[in-house]
C-alpha cells in the first residue's frame, strides 16, 4: 500500500508583528493578517498598509497578548496567503504547441470537457447553439460534431455540469446547482432520459450525477431527491434502485453531491452536504449496491462517512482504486489555507496531506492542482515534492492520461502545454 507524506502541521513559531498604525487600535477600521512569504508567518496590518509590499512595511513588535487581542477582536481578513517556499526540483520537459479550430472561432463556448475513458488526446466542446464538438488535439481537426435539442428546464445560461459515458455513446448535462437533467443518445442526436433532484434545497449542492461501465455496460446514477440516488439502465429503460427512503426507517439525512466512481468501477463517493455548515464525504461499494441491497447507500455495511468539514462538493480525483485526493482548506484557529487532503476510502482515514491550490484535481503518476485565479502545481504525491509551478498558467481542462494541460483562449484557439516526466 502506498504511503503519503504528512505536510503542512501548523506552527506558529515566528515574531510577532504589526504595522505602526496598528499601534492604537482603532475598532472603526479593518485589520488583516498579512503573510510574508515565510510559511505561516504573518503580520497584522491597518487597511493603509494592506497594498504595501512587503519591505514598504513599518513595523513595530508586539507582546503575545496584545498581538492576540489585536487577532481576535479586530482582524478579520488576510493579504496572500502561507507560502511554504517549495521550489521545483525534479527534472522535467514542457513543449507548447497553438491549435486552432475554426468552426469554433465565433461560437460561444459553453463547456468543454473530456472523456476520462477515452484512448485519444481529445476533448468535447459544447457551444451556444447546442452544438457539441469531438476535437483531436493532435490532428487538429474535427472527429464528430453532433446538433443537440436545445433543452427547455436547463438555463445554457448559467454554468453546466456535463457527464460522458465511458463508451461515449451518452452525455448528460445539468445545472451545477439545478433542479433538472437530460441525456442524450450521441447516435441519434435526441434527448431519452429526463432526471429531476425535486425541489428541497437543490441549489445549496452540485447535481449528483455520474455514468460507470459494469460487465462492459453502461449505467448512469443521478439524484432523484435531496437524499436519494439511482441507477438506470437506459438499455432496459429501468430504474434498477427503485425503493422508498423514509424517514426514521432507511434514511440517509445527507444532501448528495458531486460524485466520483473508482477506476475499477467498484466504489462510488459523494462530497455532499449534511446540513450548514457541514459537508463530508460518504462512500460505498458500487457492486453491493447494483448487485444485493438496493438500499446500500443508506444503511450498507459498506458505507463510510469521513470527518466532516465546513464544505463541500469540493474537487476529489482517484490515485488508485483505495485513495482519493480533496482539495481543502485547514483552519487552524487563526486563519485556514488551502491545501491537498489524501484519504484511504475503505477506513476514510486521512493518509497524508500536501500544499496545494483551491481549485481542481486531477491524477496520472503526478498530481495536478490547478485553478483559474491562482495557476497550476504539479505533485509528486509520494513525496510531497514540487514538480511544477506557474501562476500564470490557466488550464481549462487537463488530459491528465496524456499529460496534456489545455488552455481555450476564445475563438476556436487552444495551448497545449505536453509533459514529460
Amino acid at each position: 500500500m502506498a504511503k503519503y507524506p504528512f505536510f503542512l502541521d501548523y506552527k506558529e513559531d515566528f515574531e510577532k508583528k504589526v504595522c505602526f498604525h496598528s499601534k492604537k487600535f482603532n475598532e472603526n477600521q479593518p485589520y488583516y493578517k498579512y503573510f510574508t512569504g515565510n510559511q505561516f508567518e504573518y503580520y497584522i496590518v491597518c487597511n493603509n498598509c494592506k497594498d504595501l509590499d512587503l519591505d514598504a512595511l513599518k513595523l513595530i513588535k508586539f507582546s503575545q497578548e496584545d498581538f492576540e487581542t489585536l487577532l481576535i477582536d479586530y482582524v478579520s481578513n488576510t493579504v496572500h496567503q502561507p507560502d511554504f517556499n517549495l521550489k521545483p526540483t525534479s527534472s522535467y520537459s514542457v513543449t507548447k504547441e497553438v491549435i486552432e479550430f475554426s468552426e469554433l472561432e465565433e461560437k460561444k463556448v459553453l463547456s468543454i470537457f473530456k472523456s476520462k475513458h477515452s484512448s485519444k488526446t481529445t476533448i468535447f466542446c459544447l457551444d451556444d447553439d447546442f452544438v457539441l464538438y469531438k476535437i483531436d488535439l493532435t490532428l487538429a481537426n474535427q472527429i464528430k460534431k453532433y446538433k443537440l435539442p436545445i433543452p427547455e428546464k436547463i438555463d445554457i445560461k448559467e454554468k453546466l455540469s456535463i457527464k460522458i459515458s465511458p463508451k461515449e455513446k451518452y452525455i448528460a448535462l445539468s445545472n451545477i446547482r439545478g433542479r433538472f437533467g437530460l441525456v442524450y443518445d450521441l447516435e441519434t442526436k435526441i434527448n431519452i432520459y429526463e432526471f429531476d433532484r425535486k425541489d428541497y434545497y437543490f441549489d445549496v449542492s452540485n447535481f449528483p450525477f455520474v455514468f460507470f461501465l459494469h460487465a462492459e455496460k453502461e449505467f448512469f446514477i443521478h439524484g432523484s431527491d435531496w437524499n436519494k440516488l439511482d441507477i438506470i439502465d437506459f438499455d432496459s429503460q429501468t430504474n434498477l434502485t427503485d425503493r422508498k427512503v423514509e424517514y426514521d426507517k432507511i434514511y440517509a439525512d445527507y444532501f448528495y453531491g458531486e460524485l466520483s466512481v473508482s477506476p475499477n468501477n467498484n466504489k462510488l463517493v459523494s462530497y455532499g452536504w449534511g446540513w450548514a455548515p457541514v459537508g463530508y464525504i460518504r462512500s460505498w461499494d458500487l457492486l453491493k449496491w447494483l448487485g444485493s441491497n438496493i438500499h446500500e447507500p443508506e444503511n450498507g455495511e459498506s458505507v463510510v462517512t469521513f470527518k466532516p468539514g465546513d464544505e463541500w462538493d469540493l474537487p476529489t480525483c482517484w490515485l488508485d482504486n483505495e485513495h482519493i485526493a480533496s482539495t481543502g482548506r485547514l483552519d487552524n484557529g487563526n486563519f485556514d489555507y488551502n491545501f491537498i487532503r489524501i484519504f484511504n476510502v475503505a477506513s476514510g482515514d486521512e493518509v497524508g496531506r500536501l500544499p496545494g491550490l483551491g481549485g481542481n484535481l486531477e491524477f496520472n503518476k503526478v498530481l495536478y492542482s490547478y485553478d483559474k485565479e491562482e495557476g497550476t502545481e504539479i505533485y509528486n504525491i509520494e513525496t510531497s515534492e514540487l514538480i511544477f509551478k506557474d501562476e500564470k498558467l490557466f488550464p481549462d481542462i487537463i488530459l491528465e492520461k496524456f499529460h496534456r494541460v489545455i488552455c481555450y483562449h476564445g475563438n476556436g484557439k487552444f495551448t497545449v502545454y505536453s509533459f514529460e516526466f
